[in-house]
């Protein structure tokens, strides 16, 4: 799971610089940790709120522009460096994604 979510978010981010990249990337993947960590399957937004609530403080600061960003744009943006936040979006998705792994049920033995 890892290495295919975190390729795909890379490739991604190498071609665009798009702010809605931000909602996508870390959105969807906070999406897939919420619905691993708790059993439901929420809405991005959701995901994002579940996201800051839940993990260190590290990352607000990239939840917070994912939510600003799928929220509509509204408010003061929280990057000024693109770069800055492709940083932090890929770092998030590397440290999410292996946390997801702690609830991913384990492979069926066929």
């Amino acid at each position: 799971m890892h290495s295919i979510m975190y390729t795909s978010l890379y490739r991604i981010l190498q071609h665009t610089n798009s702010v809605w990249v931000v909602a996508w990337g870390v959105l969807g993947v906070s999406r897939l940790h919420c619905t691993l960590a708790t059993g439901d399957i929420v809405s991005k937004y959701a995901a994002g709120l579940h996201a800051r609530e839940t993990l260190p403080t590290r990352w607000h600061r990239i939840v917070g522009e994912s939510l600003r960003t799928r929220g509509g744009g509204h408010g003061r943006p929280l990057y000024f460096s693109p770069p800055a936040r492709r940083r932090d979006i890929l770092d998030f998705g590397a440290v999410v994604i292996d946390d997801a792994h702690q609830y991913a049920p384990p492979p069926s033995q066929g």
